[in-house]
């Protein structure tokens, strides 16, 4: 009997614990759409509420729920569609106003929000602005503006004008290219070199002169990023301050903040005209990424910064997980000399290390097969011209922006930072490795040593490092977790490097072909018509093989009758010649690499020297 009352006691307490409930306040605008359900991703629709008032122009939605994890999705016309998590807890009020859309371009329609004991807990940074305001001075967190609108591309010109004055460390021009649909590019160069009066190549050839390293900033290439190019802006206004006035005694930075000015506004990640302006930095067929490599041609800087953002809104599906500020990487070309490789992974942890110092989460941005795809990326390209590269991306920006953007812009704003503070202190090493690697690639090509790797693949365990597991009721630290990172540095498919390219001057795309040459700063001399060479040229290898690779066939005598293109491998950009030259250069994703692939060029038509010139 006793075990009878015991077990009846123990089920009476259970049951009376399952079936607790509280009331919760849900406050809308009238003509807002309010659904509640059960978990932070589950799709358990818990029912309509216990009933609903009306006072001025919002209602209150009063909700008995059980306590713990919910979420509720608000819409409505002309508004937002806000998909936010909550802990439902007795008598909480909450905020359920998806908010006005601007209607200007600029802002996404869906929206995603943490529990607001997260965002409290885990994303504040007021302490961090006290001591760089510059980043609560860009736009998009000016007071006044639609709830997920960010910087438009009126306010980034403004922006830039209004800090230009003639007599600092400032310049912006205008004048370094067009967007598709005809919005300008402008480029802030922060120097005290004076270059008014000046043209951009004037002040390029300025700015190279005065014998200091020169960061470039790149940024917002995909328009659905914002948080990159305002974190460019951000560096803009410190720069523009105390900051600068420290830093420019001893480096140039360049900042181009908005690669891609009509995807921003039409918040899609390409163009028009193309879906993905970030793997066309080999072919270079978009004007934006014209321009962006006229500035790198210009002024040739040693450190290269590619800012963007990555998807991180599945994290308000889940009850734990990573609330990382950024993921970082470097390039890893097997091309490149090991000295700037591991310059460059050095850079990136004094980011990591820094980064902790004020509570920022850094992690190294590795995916399968990414590494691999270095050609086409801004990120990865840029070291294959013999720079130091890093890519920073921070959590996407379907993400709330009130919650989330100023985090996101600080976390761009401080890796640039790191990156600079790092550059002031190793300025000679940092030139002296991006010096040797563009030596080294000039004295391979002329002797034709050292082979071309065409693939690569990954190697051990290389890197340890923490990331901390947090819980997305409150915004938690649960645990640190510990993760190894493998980088692409094995030699997986190698080709003999040769002395020369050779194209006929007839080739039915020459035009284009030179122009892809010219962005990627490549020189060729003109052979004569009638003009003979012992070459080497490609026959097809074994469909079958994965990869496909072609074969070479023995030296002979060529004769060209219209003349032929020369392109020497002993430039400084020989290792982007040999890639779009290569026509089988392994692919790791849908878009081409080498011009045969993208057929501007057949097979037929590329012809290797392997004998010094």
């Amino acid at each position: 009997m006793k075990r009878f009352l015991l077990f009846s006691a123990v089920l009476l307490i259970c049951c009376s614990a399952y079936s607790q409930t509280c009331k919760v306040t849900l406050t809308a605008p009238e003509g807002v759409s309010v659904r509640v359900y059960q978990g932070f991703g589950d799709s358990l629709f818990v029912g309509e509420p216990i009933s609903s008032t009306a006072h001025g122009s919002n209602v209150d939605y009063v909700y008995e729920l059980k306590p713990g994890r919910h979420h509720f999705i608000a819409s409505g016309e002309g508004r937002y569609w806000l998909q936010k998590n909550f802990l439902a807890e007795e008598g909480k009020v909450i905020d359920a106003d998806p908010g006005l859309k601007g209607g200007k371009g600029y802002e996404p329609s869906r929206i995603y929000a943490h529990t607001d004991e997260t965002a409290a807990n885990a994303l504040d940074i007021t302490e961090l602005t006290k001591k760089y305001p510059g980043v609560l001075a860009v736009p998009s967190l000016k007071k006044g503006k639609a709830a997920q609108e960010y910087t438009t591309q009126e306010e980034l010109e403004s922006f830039l004008v209004l800090r230009d004055d003639k007599w600092d460390n400032m310049y912006v021009f205008f004048n370094v290219g067009h967007t598709t649909r005809g919005l300008v590019m402008p480029l802030a160069v922060f120097t005290t070199t004076n270059l008014n009066g000046m043209t951009l190549e004037e002040a390029a050839a300025a700015v190279r002169g005065n014998e200091k390293p020169t960061v470039y900033l790149h940024a917002h290439i995909h328009g659905n990023e914002p948080s990159a190019g305002d974190g460019a802006l951000a560096m803009v206004a410190e720069l523009d301050g105390k900051y600068g006035k420290e830093v420019l005694r001893y480096v140039n930075v360049i900042i181009l903040p908005r690669v891609n000015g009509d995807g921003a506004k039409a918040w899609t990640r390409g163009t028009s005209r193309f879906p993905d302006m970030n793997r066309d930095n080999l072919l270079i067929d978009n004007p934006e990424i014209k321009a962006a490599h006229r500035i790198y041609n210009l002024f040739l800087p040693e450190v290269v910064m590619d800012m963007h953002e990555y998807g991180a809104w599945r994290n308000v599906m889940r009850t734990r997980g990573f609330l990382d500020d950024a993921g970082i990487t470097v390039s890893g070309n097997q091309n490149n000399i090991a000295e700037l490789n591991d310059l460059m992974k050095e850079m990136m942890r004094y980011v990591e290390a820094e980064g902790a110092k004020v509570g920022l989460r850094y992690w190294e941005y590795t995916q399968g097969g990414y590494s691999d795809q270095a050609p086409l990326h801004a990120s990865h390209y840029y070291a294959l011209r013999g720079s130091t590269n890093f890519l920073v991306e921070t959590p996407n920006a379907t993400l709330d922006k009130g919650q989330t953007h100023a985090r996101r812009v600080m976390t761009q704003f401080f890796a640039a930072k790191a990156l600079i503070d790092y550059t002031i202190e190793h300025r000679a090493k940092i030139q002296g490795a991006v010096r040797a690697d563009r030596v080294a690639t000039v004295a391979k090509g002329l002797a034709g040593s050292d082979p071309l790797v065409l693939k690569h693949g990954q190697n051990e365990e290389a890197y340890k490092y923490t990331r901390k597991f947090f819980d997305f009721r409150k915004g938690e630290v649960l645990t640190d977790s510990t993760f190894a990172v493998r980088y692409y540095e094995v030699r997986e498919i190698e080709r003999e490097r040769p002395t020369a390219y050779v194209i006929p001057k007839n080739v039915r795309n020459a035009e284009r072909i030179l122009e892809v040459m010219r962005y990627n700063d490549i020189t060729w001399t003109e052979l004569p018509k009638g003009e003979k060479m012992t070459l080497r040229k490609y026959a097809a290898g074994d469909e079958q093989a994965k990869p496909r690779l072609d074969v070479l066939c023995d030296e002979q005598e060529y004769t060209f009758p219209e003349g032929a293109y020369l392109f020497p491998m002993g430039q400084e950009s020989g290792i982007i010649l040999g890639m779009l030259m290569e026509p089988d250069f392994v692919m790791t994703d849908s878009f081409p690499i080498s011009l045969v692939q993208a057929r501007l060029l057949t097979r037929d038509d590329v012809y290797r020297c392997e004998r010094k010139l």
